[in-house]
């Protein structure tokens, strides 16, 4: 048996005799809460072991295979390079993580599983999502200009209204901020009238 022990959250775990591929697991997770009450959740687990580890080892190498594919340039380097040989993008499918030496030690599923979608993201040329949304989350509306170039370019294809038809369209509306713009070039774009 196996305690282990930090500041809020007791882990016990037991191991039973063998018992083949049978997995048979019961945990205990103590945590504590509102004034030193004590919260426990116990799980028994019972499934096949090989049929539980199959899928994940599959997972392991493509996302090892995918890795080695990738080459990437920090700051002003000349040349590509690849990932640390101890790729510890797989920490998300497997018990420890194991990170190069002098890396912080992530542990949080979701922290790790953010890392895959973000690396993956960043290769097909999307921006890595935080979650913060800060554009949400002032006090005050944000008004930005309107870059009419950029506009025309991007969401204006031939055969669709001219620029000199709804550029004026808007401007009569007082579209203002950003947010609004935004969502009236994606309304027009798919060919639907302002309103």
């Amino acid at each position: 048996m196996r305690k282990e022990r930090n500041l809020t959250t007791v882990w016990l775990s037991s191991m039973y005799h063998n018992v083949g591929d049978s997995k048979r697991a019961m945990d205990e997770y103590t945590s504590e809460i509102f004034m030193h009450g004590l919260n426990t959740i116990v799980l028994h687990n019972t499934c096949e072991d090989s049929l539980l580890a199959a899928p994940i080892i599959l997972d392991l190498v493509i996302l090892c295979e995918i890795c080695e594919r990738i080459k990437f340039k920090v700051g002003d380097d000349h040349e590509f390079q690849s990932f640390h040989p101890v790729l510890s993008l797989l920490s998300y499918l497997l018990k420890a993580p194991l990170v190069p030496s002098d890396t912080p030690v992530i542990n949080a599923l979701f922290k790790q599983r953010s890392c895959i979608e973000n690396i993956f993201r960043a290769c097909v040329g999307l921006k890595p999502q935080n979650h913060m949304m800060l554009e949400h989350k002032h006090s005050r509306e944000v008004r930005q200009p309107v870059n009419r170039e950029w506009t025309h370019r991007h969401f204006l294809s031939p055969g669709k209204r001219s620029e000199k038809e709804w550029l004026p369209q808007w401007r009569n509306k007082g579209l203002e901020t950003l947010h609004e713009w935004r969502l009236r070039l994606l309304y027009s774009s798919q060919g639907n009238h302002l309103e």
